[in-house]
C-alpha cells in the first residue's frame, strides 16, 4: 500500500488540509491500527476479525495478519476463502457497516457479533478510535505517507532553523575562542617584549664594556658558564691572592728563589701562571715543589726561555687544583 498509493491522491489530501490551515505531520490509513480496537474488545490470544463498510482486518494472535478492502459481499466471501486456504479460521468476527444477517451465513454463527466499541464510541468510528489508541502508545507500527516529497514542511523548516541556529552558535563560540586566544597572545607578546627589554638593560648595566648585544640571553648564559668554570677553580675557598702567595712561598722554600708572576689566568678547571725566575734549574725546582703540594693535582712547566739582557728565565706554569685546601 505504501508503494502503490497514488501520489496525486496524497497531494490532493494535503492541498485540502492546507487550504483549511492545517499541516499534519502524519498522514496514513487507520487500516493498520484496527488491531488496537480488537485488543480492546476481545481478550486472549484468539484469531479475531473486524469487518467494516470498506475493509476487513484479521489479528492472529497478537499481531496483524490480513487486510483487504471491501466493495461488495463477494469480497468478504473471497477473503474468507483465502484465509481458509491458508489455515486461518476466525474465532471471533465483529461486523459494522454491513447487515449482520448477510454476513452471518458466511461464518459459523457463534463467531459473528456486531461491533461494540469501548467508551460508548459509535461503531462507524472504529478507525478513528483505533488510530487514537495507537497514538496513545506512541504511534509505532503505522505507516506515515508524509515521507520524501510529501515530508512535513513544518518539521523540515524547524530542523533547518535549528541547524542554522546551531551553525551560528558554533561560529560565535569559535569567534569568541579566537578572540580570547588573540588577546592572550598579544598580552604574552607584550610581556615577553618587556622582559627582553629589561634583560637587555640589565645586561648592559652588568657588562657596560660589551658593545655588541645581539642575543642578551645567550650572551648571559655564556657569561654564567665562564663564571662557573672560574668558580670550579677557586671553589675550594681559596682566593687568587692566596694562590699567588702559595706559589711565591713554595719558590722561597724550595731554594729556587721567589718567582715574579706577571699574569694569572683561570679557565676550564685550570690555572695558568706566567712569570720570571732566576735560572732554568730554579724553574724546574719550583715545578717539582708545587707538585708536592697537596693543593695541586697536576703541574706542568712550559715555555721556559731566557729573558734577554735581564739574567732571568721566563716560564709558564699550568696547574690543576684538587679542590681541597693544602
Amino acid at each position: 500500500m505504501a508503494v502503490a498509493v497514488e501520489k496525486r491522491l496524497i497531494g490532493d489530501y494535503l492541498d485540502q488540509l492546507q487550504a483549511c490551515g492545517l499541516d499534519p505531520n502524519w498522514l496514513g490509513t487507520t487500516l493498520f491500527s484496527l488491531e488496537e480496537v480488537l485488543r480492546e474488545t476481545d481478550v486472549g490470544d484468539t484469531t479475531r476479525g473486524i469487518i467494516q463498510e470498506d475493509s476487513l482486518a484479521v489479528l492472529s494472535p497478537g499481531k496483524p495478519r490480513f487486510f483487504k478492502s471491501l466493495s461488495a459481499l463477494d469480497d468478504i466471501t473471497l477473503a474468507l476463502g483465502y484465509l481458509d486456504s491458508e489455515g486461518v479460521r476466525l474465532e471471533t468476527c465483529h461486523v459494522t457497516g454491513w447487515p449482520l444477517e448477510e454476513v452471518a451465513p458466511l461464518l459459523p454463527p457463534s463467531t459473528v457479533s456486531p461491533l461494540v466499541l469501548p467508551f460508548d464510541y459509535p461503531a462507524e468510528g472504529a478507525g478513528i478510535l483505533s488510530l487514537a489508541l495507537r497514538l496513545k502508545k506512541g504511534g509505532e507500527g503505522g505507516i506515515n505517507f508524509r515521507r520524501g516529497e510529501f515530508a512535513c514542511t513544518r518539521e523540515r523548516e524547524a530542523a533547518r532553523r535549528g541547524l542554522t541556529v546551531t551553525v551560528v552558535l558554533v561560529l560565535c563560540i569559535a569567534l569568541l575562542l579566537a578572540g580570547n586566544l588573540s588577546l592572550h597572545y598579544l598580552r604574552l607578546s607584550k610581556e615577553v617584549a618587556t622582559i627582553r627589554d629589561n634583560l637587555r638593560t640589565a645586561y648592559r648595566d652588568l657588562f657596560p664594556r660589551e658593545r655588541v648585544v645581539v642575543d642578551e640571553l645567550y650572551q648571559l648564559e655564556s657569561r654564567l658558564k665562564e663564571t662557573k668554570e672560574k668558580l670550579k677553580v677557586t671553589g675550594s675557598g681559596l682566593q687568587v691572592l692566596d694562590i699567588l702567595t702559595i706559589i711565591a712561598r713554595t719558590g722561597s722554600e724550595s731554594g729556587s728563589g721567589t718567582p715574579t708572576l706577571h699574569k694569572l689566568s683561570m679557565g676550564e678547571g685550570r690555572l695558568t701562571a706566567r712569570g720570571e725566575i732566576g735560572t732554568f734549574e730554579d724553574a724546574t725546582k719550583l715545578r717539582n715543589a708545587l707538585r708536592n703540594n697537596a693543593l695541586f693535582k697536576e703541574v706542568t712547566l712550559t715555555d721556559v726561555t731566557a729573558a734577554g739582557g735581564k739574567g732571568t728565565t721566563r716560564f709558564s706554569l699550568s696547574l690543576a687544583l684538587h679542590g681541597g685546601t693544602p
